[in-house]
């Protein structure tokens, strides 16, 4: 079974992409065990490279453009991981509420 996931800028990030439609980059994943650590991590960080790719670049100068290009490649590992839908690989991301019925806890004092 062939997997790939689709990393989409937002349209506000379109900013940093030449495109009037939001870019897009596939990101194959077909060799990656995502029940192992390695493998999560490897898609992490083939998902940050199509990020940063969709986004583009901003002069570190200009606060106001570096903070969207970050704000864009947050957004775009963000939706990336929530769609693989792979718990192991959003623990490793450091979000794991970004799975769809992954179990949450609230703890509240008395």
């Amino acid at each position: 079974m062939t997997r790939f996931l689709t990393a989409l800028a937002l349209s506000a990030c379109t900013v940093f992409a030449a495109a009037s439609a939001a870019p897009q980059i596939s990101v194959s994943y077909a060799d990656l065990d995502l029940a192992r650590p390695a493998g999560a991590t490897t898609l992490i960080n083939r998902i940050r490279v199509a990020a940063e790719t969709v986004c583009g670049s901003a002069d570190i100068r200009d606060l106001a453009a570096f903070r969207r290009r970050s704000a864009c490649v947050t957004e775009a590992m963000d939706n990336a991981i929530r769609s693989v839908n792979a718990p192991l690989v959003a623990r490793v991301y450091g979000k794991p509420q970004l799975i769809v019925g992954e179990p949450r806890f609230n703890i509240a004092a008395r």
